[in-house]
């Protein structure tokens, strides 16, 4: 693009998905035909299943690949040996129209061009047959020769409807661990809002691990519990030129003055809330603290 512009497809005009959009976004790609769909994840087992409910609402059958499983479920003929990606390619066209193709890190086989042949071969029958091929895994690798064709998409991390039903997940097998009917830990709806913006930026299944940890033989929460939770974030950052990671030791009371910033912190925080998201309201996107050397800029930030 022009100098000092930038169009739709730039990344820091990309504003990230939620779960809902992005399946939007998927439905419509079958919809509409498009054969090649190379989808970005960390999360294989959430997606799995998300892909398999979409399958469902289009009618669409659904075949699972991996190389240490092959097709499931496989085709009436023989089925290929699970290791032999190019065998299960020619196998595609034995399956019914109206099919979606869930291939699990596929990326190694590009390598091969017998099979981004066969890829290219396929083309032209995928979409007279409405079928789909989804290659899911962490790494994205398109093939020049493929380029054309392949729709790239990053699914998205989970957002806080998907963390709120792990925390439920979470504090059901604690009591069930417990022997209790129900949680003994008693949440209110304010600390289970801040419980799932701990845990915001991780995966389902770390999410997870950490809610286990944090919670596990407690029956209260406090400031402790969402240190906890934060400090998994660490393993994000680390290795990182850009980013440094500060562990929650310190609070506002320990800060000294700065009562007028104090208030409006307090005040302005409630427009992270649930409630004002739903009213509209935009969540702040960060502040500037400029003053003298020792006057508490870090402490505060």
């Amino acid at each position: 693009p022009p100098a000092g512009r930038l169009n739709a497809d730039t990344p820091a005009c990309r504003t990230p998905m939620t779960t809902a959009q992005t399946l939007d976004d998927l439905r419509g790609r079958v919809l509409a035909g498009e054969t090649l769909l190379f989808l970005q994840t960390f999360e294989e087992q959430r997606w799995e299943e998300e892909l398999a409910g979409l399958a469902g609402e289009l009618n669409r059958g659904l075949i699972q690949w991996s190389v240490t499983a092959g097709p499931q479920p496989p085709p009436e003929s023989d089925a290929p040996a699970p290791g032999d990606p190019l065998a299960f390619l020619a196998q595609i066209a034995a399956y019914p129209s109206h099919h979606l193709f869930l291939l699990k890190d596929f990326h190694p086989y590009f390598q091969d061009p017998r099979v981004v042949r066969k890829l290219r071969d396929l083309l032209e029958g995928l979409g007279r047959q409405h079928k789909s091929l989804l290659f899911l895994g962490p790494v994205v690798e398109v093939p020049l020769e493929l380029r054309k064709d392949a729709g790239v998409i990053t699914l998205p991390m989970p957002g806080i409807e998907e963390m709120r039903s792990e925390l439920t997940r979470v504090l059901q097998s604690l009591a069930e661990a417990d022997g209790t009917a129900g949680t003994s830990i008693d949440i209110t709806a304010q600390q289970e809002e801040h419980l799932i913006k701990a845990v915001l930026g991780l995966t389902v299944r770390e999410a997870h691990r950490a809610l286990r940890r944090a919670l596990l033989g407690r029956d209260e929460i406090d400031e402790e519990v969402y240190a906890r939770l934060v400090a998994q974030k660490r393993h994000m950052v680390e290795g990182s030129d850009l980013l440094e990671f500060f562990d929650l030791e310190d609070g506002v009371a320990d800060i000294g003055g700065l009562d007028g910033l104090k208030e409006w912190l307090a005040q302005r925080s409630e427009a992270f809330t649930t409630q004002a998201r739903e009213q509209g309201i935009s969540n702040p996107k960060g502040m500037l603290l400029l003053g003298v050397q020792g006057c508490g800029k870090s402490l505060t930030a």
